[in-house]
C-alpha cells in the first residue's frame, strides 16, 4: 500500500495515524465491554428487585386473606352489620353504567351504626 515514491514524513504520518486508529478502536471496545457489564448488572438488579416485590406482594396478600377470613368467620352477633359494612364499597363515586345504590348504602350505614331494632 505504501508507495516507494511517498516521502518519509507521509509514511510516518500514516503509521502514526494507523496507531491512533488502533488505540481508539481498542478504547471503544473497552468502553463497549464496560457498558455491557454495567447493563448486565443493572438488569440483574432489576430482576432481583422485581422478584422481591412479587414475594412481598404475595406475603401481603396472604396476610390480608388471613385477616379477611378471620373477620368473615367471626361469629359475634354484636358486630354482624359491621362485618357486612366492611364488604360494601361506601364511596359515592357514581358510574353511569351502574345502578344507583345510594339508598342501599344509606340503609347499610344505618344498620352498621344502630343495628337492627329489637322486637319487643
Amino acid at each position: 500500500m505504501m508507495d516507494a515514491a511517498e516521502p518519509e514524513s507521509i509514511q510516518r504520518w500514516r503509521e502514526e495515524f494507523e496507531e491512533r486508529i488502533k488505540e481508539k478502536d481498542a478504547k471503544a471496545e473497552e468502553d463497549n465491554q464496560a457498558l455491557k457489564e454495567e447493563g448486565t448488572q443493572e438488569l440483574e438488579g432489576l430482576h432481583d428487585t422485581h422478584k422481591q416485590l412479587i414475594e412481598d406482594n404475595l406475603q401481603k396478600n396472604k396476610d390480608d386473606e388471613e385477616a379477611f377470613i378471620n373477620a368473615r368467620d367471626d361469629t359475634n352477633p354484636d358486630n354482624a352489620w359491621q362485618r357486612v359494612a366492611a364488604l360494601v364499597d361506601f364511596s359515592t363515586k357514581a358510574n353511569r353504567n351502574q345502578r344507583d345504590v345510594a339508598r342501599m348504602r344509606s340503609v347499610l350505614l344505618q344498620l352498621k351504626q344502630h343495628g337492627l331494632p329489637q322486637a319487643a
